[in-house]
């Protein structure tokens, strides 16, 4: 069944201790098992696994040494990755449901091994779509409401993900849940802009240089045209691709120029209002459209519309866009939940389809 969006204001600010020091492999073979692959990318492998003692059901991350893209230090002489770190900041205090848990973490000769829960059965929200098609506004407003808390949980604790996609939503099959996966292209959550492109890296991340976070095709106006972003702005503009993606089955944008002049169209099944209305209306300038909206429907007096909420979270100019806890209070966002089964697929768990960076 879906479970209703896990809403409300997010934790209070958690100062966790340092994840404790990596262990070797030996330790590692001590407590689990590696199982089958289940996904392979160009920063690190994730295998099925189990933990010796209860046999619980885990994922296992193994990321090269020369693939770590950032690090952060555990003191003035160990460092490790930053993914870690970042898990573990997001998982002080109890965690989060919509967010995944970094159970463990060993380090080896050749590099790390991030052990992770694992819910079966469970699919990626793009395994998901595929399947499925589009997912209708029910299941959709359900599932993004628990991206959105959990999004919110990860920037009170000081992280934000960057890298916002289907893919990296995970479809708990069984309780109908969402949870947030692969922080590989996270990064500490600070106020000045992200450039992640500079030639000469980013300091405050420890990238290497030429190294990018995040995926194009969910990247904002003001990377394309400008290569540099904010991060809460940005992460709103990736919530209004993944939110199109579920109700119309696609993402809206392919190509740099489509992104830029962010030009919607949505199939008929996709509810419109008075603010999809004005915002559609090709004669006139897109800046001027949304002069126009703001002029006749102010943002708490917009129809329970989903295009209008897409429309939003999509605007060009980033302070045009809503707030986290905006979107929650979205007119679309508070119509009731609709419960519904997710069927899970027949004749078993289906292999975990676990996303890692682009």
């Amino acid at each position: 069944m879906l479970t209703k969006p896990l809403q409300g204001p997010p934790a209070p600010p958690v100062t966790p201790t340092p994840p404790p020091g990596g262990k070797d492999r030996e330790a590692f073979e001590a407590k689990y098992r590696l199982g089958p692959l289940l996904g392979k990318g160009g920063f690190g492998t994730v295998f099925a696994g189990h933990r010796v003692t209860d046999r619980l059901q885990v994922a296992i991350k193994v990321i090269p040494r020369n693939r770590v893209l950032a690090w952060s230090p555990l003191s003035d002489s160990v460092t490790c990755p930053l993914e870690v770190a970042l898990l573990w900041k997001v998982g002080a205090g109890g965690g989060h449901p919509g967010v995944i848990r970094l159970l463990d973490w060993f380090e080896t000769q050749e590099g790390f091994m991030l052990v992770l829960e694992r819910p079966l059965p469970a699919q990626d929200l793009f395994d998901y779509i595929t399947e499925k098609g589009p997912l209708g506004e029910g299941p959709s407003r359900c599932f993004f409401g628990q991206v959105v808390a959990a999004i919110q949980h990860c920037h009170a604790r000081g992280v934000v993900h960057r890298d916002i996609k289907d893919e990296n939503i995970l479809i708990d099959l069984r309780r109908g849940c969402a949870k947030l996966i692969d922080f590989g292209s996270g990064a500490l959550l600070h106020d000045e802009p992200y450039t992640d492109f500079d030639e000469k890296g980013i300091p405050e991340s420890g990238l290497t240089p030429g190294l990018c976070a995040g995926t194009r095709v969910y990247s904002p106006p003001e990377w394309i045209s400008r290569h540099q972003y904010h991060a809460l702005p940005a992460t709103v503009w990736s919530l209004g691709i993944l939110l199109y993606d579920m109700v119309c089955g696609d993402i809206p944008f392919e190509r740099d120029q489509e992104i830029l002049e962010a030009e919607l169209h949505f199939p008929a099944h996709v509810s419109p209002g008075e603010a999809s209305l004005i915002l559609a209306q090709k004669t006139i300038p897109l800046r001027d459209r949304y002069l126009l909206l703001s002029a006749n429907l102010p943002c708490a007096s917009w129809p329970t519309d989903c295009c209008a909420l897409i429309r939003r979270c999509l605007a060009p100019k980033p302070p045009s866009r809503p707030s986290l806890e905006e979107i929650l209070l979205d007119p679309w966002m508070q119509m009731p939940a609709e419960d519904a089964p997710l069927n899970p697929p027949k004749g078993g768990p289906t292999p975990l389809a676990w996303s890692l960076l682009p």
